[in-house]
């Protein structure tokens, strides 16, 4: 009890916060009551039917204690034993060897290891699972780049069957009832009639030209409120008789020859400028044509085909949009 007794000394001048003390299990008695009567907390551990170990303390101490899952001494873990070494007041340096010593670092190296070599494996797996994503998405977006074409293509195509369907109307038209002349198409691809045809537009000034009087039979029979309309290729007396039709309705002509002498490339400019196109098939290049369908298309104005240089057929179409 003279151990017993210094210790609790040592405690109570403040050398120690915790002590733990081996003694006989005869002892008990007197040490419950000697720790009772200096109100110190204390813990008592069996060692053996003849030895205890009692543990005592400041609170704080003994409360980390009895979160030990034992107090066995030789059963304790590497943190706990390094913990009740450091509060009984064990050089600090000699438990971290001792700690060491018992194997944590390398288990615990292990133990990382072996984590990042797993991690390592589900990186790798990842990787593959993404390059073979990042394929298919590749093969997926050059199909859809060859579906794309392969539709312009197609829509190129519809486009130029529809002005060929016009173009063959056209010719159905003339073979049946023999109004106009035979059309031919020249080296730049423009359709138009021949040149003598063209050489009788100085007609249209004559008071008794037949065209004249289909002219001023129609005038003002449309109300075109200022409207724009764009005259794309066309004969030249083609052009007089929509010029007289559109402004005596009250509208504002414009004319662009489809390539022929104006340059193509004031058509979108022009399209844009206008309400409504009207493309003369029987004298327009086919790229012209193409183009004023698209751009109409895009910007949703209205186009008309004209197919002969009809006065009638003219003012018809032109009704038909107002």
């Amino acid at each position: 009890m003279k151990i017993f007794m210094h210790h609790i000394y040592e405690y109570r001048k403040g050398l120690r916060k915790m002590v733990l003390y081996t003694g006989p299990s005869g002892e008990r008695a007197g040490i419950v009551e000697k720790l009772g009567k200096h109100e110190i907390s204390y813990i008592i551990s069996d060692v053996s039917s003849e030895k205890i170990n009692v543990f005592f303390g400041a609170e704080e101490c003994i409360g980390v204690l009895k979160n030990f899952n034992t107090l066995e001494l030789d059963k304790l873990s590497a943190a706990e034993d390094f913990i009740l070494g450091s509060m009984l007041g064990y050089d600090l340096i000699i438990q971290c060897r001792r700690f060491l010593k018992r194997g944590i670092s390398k288990n615990t190296s292990a133990d990382n290891k072996s984590l990042y070599k797993e991690n390592v494996k589900m990186l790798e797996m990842e990787k593959i699972r993404n390059s073979r994503l990042e394929k298919d998405i590749e093969g997926k977006i050059f199909i859809l780049n060859k579906y794309e074409k392969d539709i312009r293509d197609l829509n190129r195509r519809v486009e130029e069957l529809e002005l060929n369907e016009l173009l063959l109307r056209e010719e159905i038209d003339k073979q049946q009832f023999g109004d106009f002349p035979d059309t031919a198409t020249d080296g730049r691809g423009i359709i138009s009639d021949c040149d003598e045809e063209d050489e009788e537009c100085g007609c249209f000034d004559m008071d008794k030209c037949r065209y004249r009087e289909e002219v001023d039979s129609i005038r003002s029979t449309v109300n075109l409120e200022n409207r724009t309309f764009l005259l794309v290729g066309g004969r030249k007396k083609l052009k007089e008789y929509c010029r007289e039709i559109v402004e005596s309705g009250g509208g504002i002509f414009m004319h662009h020859d489809g390539g022929m002498e104006d340059s193509k490339k004031k058509l979108p400019s022009a399209a844009l400028k206008a309400d409504v196109v009207i493309c003369a098939l029987d004298c327009i290049s086919h790229s012209a044509c193409r183009s004023m369908k698209k751009i109409c298309k895009k910007e949703n104005k209205n186009i008309l085909y004209l197919k002969n240089t009809s006065v009638n057929t003219l003012n018809e179409q032109i009704k038909a949009v107002c």
